[in-house]
């Protein structure tokens, strides 16, 4: 199934609307570079943001964005994504190793995408795609 267009609530990355879907082919990367999981189009890719039971988007996992005690998505870390005076935030790289945005709530980051908005588009995905493999009756 392919991601839907949910749009940033708070585009700040270029004329050119943000979505889900155009991030397909992307990863996070943080700044140690270790790989914070890709915008796969597999529900199955385990290394795929797209796949709820990811550790790439589990609560628990050490390498994950939404590991709220891990390094990368503490409110301390350095390297956190959810840090408001983090130096070092993850970053989306698209193809060609191009740099595309931080992932910070930190306003100051420019272009960049919230991390809770990547969450709700995430959780806005998972409803979709259970709601298209659900029967009908």
């Amino acid at each position: 199934m392919a991601p839907q267009s949910f749009a940033a609530a708070d585009e700040t990355t270029s004329k050119k609307k943000l979505t889900l879907a155009s991030l397909i082919g992307d990863r996070i990367v943080a700044h140690d570079n270790r790989f914070l999981g890709g915008f796969i189009d597999d529900l199955f890719d385990p290394c795929s943001l797209l796949n709820e039971f990811s550790h790439y988007r589990s609560d628990f996992h050490n390498h994950s964005l939404f590991n709220e005690f891990g390094t990368y998505g503490d409110d301390f870390s350095e390297l956190s994504a959810y840090n408001d005076t983090a130096e070092h935030p993850p970053r989306i790289i698209g193809p060609k190793n191009r740099f595309r945005m931080w992932i910070s709530i930190n306003p100051n980051f420019k272009p960049r995408l919230d991390p809770h908005v990547l969450r709700e588009w995430l959780e806005a995905f998972d409803r979709a795609s259970r709601q298209e493999s659900s029967p009908k009756p």
